[in-house]
């Protein structure tokens, strides 16, 4: 489920989305497609609602995910002005 959500924070930061919208990409991919299976399977209710941990931990990939990309990349310029200095690459 990390790797979806984080997924959907790469495709959001691609997009130059706010911080909102890479949390509900985010959520839309980690928990799209168990929603999707207990919803066809007839599962009352969805795993994430009986378990909430499942939104807590994408909470917590796209908060790292944000301190992450902010300081590796600077792609996070679509609302922030804050980019990498020149040279960042050479750093050991």
């Amino acid at each position: 489920m990390i790797v979806f959500a984080l997924s959907g924070v790469i495709l959001a930061c691609r997009s130059r989305m706010d911080p909102f919208g890479m949390l509900v990409l985010a959520a839309v991919t980690g928990i799209g497609g168990g929603t999707l299976r207990d919803l066809v399977l007839g599962v009352r209710p969805v795993f994430w609602v009986t378990d909430p941990t499942y939104l807590w931990v994408i909470l917590a990939t796209v908060g790292v995910s944000l301190v992450g990309f902010h300081y590796i990349t600077g792609c996070l310029g679509a609302f922030c002005r804050w980019r990498m200095p020149l040279g960042w690459r050479s750093l050991p």
